[in-house]
C-alpha cells in the first residue's frame, strides 16, 4: 500500500510538471533545461516528448492544443487514446507556487539522477564492469553541476545599480596598511582572493596572521587546514591575538593561568572567535565546506564573516576528475570555492 502511495504521488508531481511547462512560460523557459524523457514515466514521457518536440520545431512553448495537435498524428489508436486520457489528468492539475514549484522540480531532477546512478553503480558492482561504475560516477558528476537560476540579473534603468553607485563598498581590511592600500575596499562578501607563492615562502603564516588581525576587529573566522595541523595553526593564531611568544606555549613554558586571563582579556575587549579544522591533503572540496559552513551555524549559531582555506591546490574537486588535466582540475576547484563564498555572502581566501 505505502509503494502504490508512493508511486502515485510521483505520477502526480509529473504531471504537475507536464501542466506547467503546458501553462506558464516562466517555469519552462527556468525548468526545461534541467529535464529529460528519462525522468519521466509511461505515458507522461511520450507527453514530454510531445512538447519537446514542438519547442524543437518552434523555437517557443507549446500549450495543451500544441500537443493535442501532435497526437493526431500517432498511428497507434490504442497508445493515442492513453495519451489523450493522460492529457486530460495533466490538465486537471493546479498551478503551485512558482517558487517551490522550481525547488521541488530540482530535487525531481537530482532524485531521478541518484536512482540512475545506484542502478547503473550496482550493476557495475554485481558484474564488475569498471564502465558502468565510471558511467555511474559520470551521473554523480552531472547531478552535482544541475542547478537553477532563478535572477534574471539587473536592467538598465534599475535603481538598485543607481544605489550600488551611491554607496561605499566597504570589505574586510586587514591589519597591514600596504595590503590594504593594494586591496582597496578590502575582501568583499562573495569573492574568493587567492595568495600566489612558492612554497616556503609564507602563504600560511601569512593567513594566520590575517586570521589575527581579523578576531582583534570582532571578525568570525573559520580557516580550514590541509597541511598544517589544527592544534599548529591555534598555536600561531593564539600567540598573535593575544601578544604571546609562541615559544610560551610549549611544554615546561606554558602557564595555564596567565593564559586564560588573556582569553578573558579579549572577550571583554570584543573580540571575535575562530574556529580551525584540519583534513588531509585531496580529500576535502568545495561540497564539504559548504557542509561545514551549515553545521557551524545550525549546532553553533555562527556565521562566519571570512572562511580561510590552507591551500586550495590541495583540494579536490567534487566536480570533475583529476584525469582531466591539472589547469581544468585547479580551475574548477576554484569555481566550486568560490560559488560557496557566493552563495553564502562570505568572503573567502585562499
Amino acid at each position: 500500500g505505502d509503494l502504490k502511495m508512493d508511486v502515485t504521488a510521483e505520477q502526480l508531481f509529473e504531471r504537475t510538471i507536464l501542466h506547467e511547462l503546458l501553462n506558464n512560460k516562466e517555469y519552462f523557459s527556468k525548468a526545461f533545461s534541467i529535464l529529460k524523457p528519462d525522468y519521466f514515466t509511461e505515458n507522461r514521457k511520450d507527453i514530454y516528448n510531445l512538447i519537446k518536440q514542438h519547442y524543437n520545431e518552434h523555437k517557443e512553448p507549446g500549450c495543451t492544443q500544441d500537443v493535442a495537435i501532435q497526437i493526431k498524428n500517432l498511428q497507434n489508436q490504442d497508445h493515442k487514446l492513453q495519451i489523450v486520457n493522460e492529457i486530460k489528468e495533466v490538465a486537471k492539475q493546479e498551478s503551485p507556487n512558482l517558487q517551490a514549484m522550481l525547488e521541488e522540480t530540482l530535487k525531481f531532477v537530482k532524485d531521478s539522477l541518484y536512482l540512475q546512478a545506484l542502478e547503473i553503480g550496482s550493476e557495475g558492482l554485481m558484474t564488475k564492469s569498471d564502465k558502468l561504475k565510471l558511467k555511474a560516477e559520470q551521473i554523480l558528476e552531472e547531478r552535482a553541476k544541475i542547478n537553477l537560476d532563478s535572477d534574471l540579473g539587473i536592467e538598465f534603468t534599475d535603481e538598485d545599480i543607481l544605489n550600488y553607485y551611491e554607496s561605499e563598498i566597504n570589505g574586510l581590511l586587514t591589519q597591514h596598511k600596504s595590503l590594504n592600500f593594494r586591496l582597496g575596499p578590502g575582501f568583499l562578501e562573495g569573492t574568493l582572493s587567492i595568495f600566489v607563492a612558492p612554497s616556503g615562502i609564507g602563504k600560511s603564516l601569512l593567513m594566520t596572521d590575517l586570521v589575527s588581525g581579523w578576531i582583534q576587529e570582532g571578525k568570525n573566522v573559520l580557516m580550514v587546514s590541509l597541511e598544517m595541523s589544527v592544534k599548529e595553526v591555534m598555536k600561531r593564531v593564539h600567540a598573535n591575538t593575544l601578544n604571546i611568544p609562541i615559544a610560551d606555549l610549549a611544554p615546561g613554558k606554558f602557564n595555564r593561568e596567565q593564559f586564560k586571563a588573556k582569553l578573558k582579556e579579549s572577550k571583554e575587549k570584543g573580540h571575535g572567535t575562530f574556529y580551525s579544522k584540519d583534513y588531509p591533503a585531496l580529500s576535502f572540496g568545495s561540497l564539504q565546506l559548504d557542509a561545514l559552513i551549515e553545521a557551524y551555524k545550525n549546532e553553533k549559531g555562527i556565521d562566519f564573516d571570512v572562511v580561510l582555506v590552507d591551500y586550495l591546490g590541495i583540494m579536490k574537486s567534487d566536480l570533475i576528475s583529476p584525469s582531466a588535466g591539472l589547469y581544468s582540475y585547479v580551475k574548477s576547484i576554484a569555481e566550486e570555492l568560490r560559488s560557496v563564498f557566493v552563495r553564502r555572502g562570505i568572503a573567502g581566501v585562499t
